[in-house]
């Protein structure tokens, strides 16, 4: 019996040459460093800046879990209308823009309103991360989803541990010379813009991200108008 050859698995390479795939994942990678990397600043802020216990710790960096948790569900439902480009976009500069008041921190700032801005910062990643996620694979065929899954997560990890590292080392250096409250508060300003600057360079490949699946969906559109006109031409020749 004539032996039949296993089909070819898709290499890593083929489909980081797909700009949809490749652009979405850059995405997930810088959001990963800024949220991992500003998970480790905003704790410390609060115990080593404001000498909160754990407990309140705790508490208070939950609205940010909150936001994404709030948005995800209706970020999900946009996605299927509109595809991950435009959300993605959008929920990068909504995490931006809610990391800037971190930015401006002082040993002082009022705990609402760092509460409030960490729910919004939440509500962006929230926007962010599933629909780059979700266009990544759906510009993916079936047998190419095994091999990509891998690769995104190790993507999502790498970011968030470089990520750290880079914010922490920000952040120890700024702290270099600070002997009061307002110069730590101060140095650890210095590192949520770092963060910030992290978070507002995925904005380019959500960019290309948004172009490539505009594109995707004008050849696709085109393709079924040519099946559809070729159909009613053989059916008329019928």
């Amino acid at each position: 019996a004539p032996s039949i050859a296993p089909k070819k698995p898709p290499s890593s390479s083929s489909l980081v040459r797909r700009p949809t795939f490749s652009s979405a994942s850059i995405a997930m990678f810088l959001l990963a460093a800024a949220l991992f990397g500003g998970m480790i600043l905003v704790p410390l802020y609060w115990q080593e800046v404001r000498h909160e216990s754990v407990i309140i710790t705790g508490l208070l960096v939950g609205p940010q879990g909150l936001g994404a948790a709030v948005v995800m569900p209706l970020a999900g439902r946009i996605t299927d209308r509109m595809g991950g480009g435009p959300l993605a976009l959008f929920g990068v500069l909504v995490t931006t823009v809610a990391t800037v008041p971190f930015g401006l921190i002082a040993a002082h700032t009022s705990i609402a309103w760092l509460s409030v801005a960490m729910f919004v910062r939440g509500m962006g990643i929230g926007f962010a991360f599933m629909p780059a996620m979700t266009a990544a694979f759906a510009a993916l065929e079936r047998s190419e989803i095994a091999d990509a899954t891998p690769q995104l997560n190790v993507l999502q990890r790498v970011g968030g541990s470089l990520g750290t590292a880079v914010l922490a080392v920000v952040l120890q250096r700024a702290l270099v010379g600070a002997h009061t409250v307002s110069a730590a508060a101060s140095a650890y300003g210095t590192a949520f813009w770092a963060s910030t600057a992290l978070t507002a360079l995925a904005v380019v490949p959500c960019i290309i991200l948004l172009r490539a699946e505009r594109a995707a969906r004008a050849t696709q559109q085109q393709e079924e108008e040519t099946r559809d006109s070729e159909a009613a031409m053989e059916a008329a020749v019928a």
